[in-house]
């Protein structure tokens, strides 16, 4: 995501390009721990983790 939106975020100020890409990261980080989780609880929190980032992506 962050290669195929480069173009679209180059014109972005600096701190909204870092935000841009602290969120993709965290947004992955969460989704690997969700579903690499064992057991139903951790894959709980870390799902419902997910959706700050998601939310946070969808509304900027």
């Amino acid at each position: 995501i962050i290669l195929a939106s480069q173009n679209h975020i180059a014109h972005e100020p600096i701190n909204r390009q870092r935000t841009y890409i602290t969120l993709l990261t965290s947004l992955q980080f969460f989704l690997i721990l969700a579903f690499g989780a064992t057991e139903i609880i951790i894959f709980y929190v870390m799902f419902e983790a997910t959706l700050i980032p998601t939310l946070i992506l969808i509304t900027r």
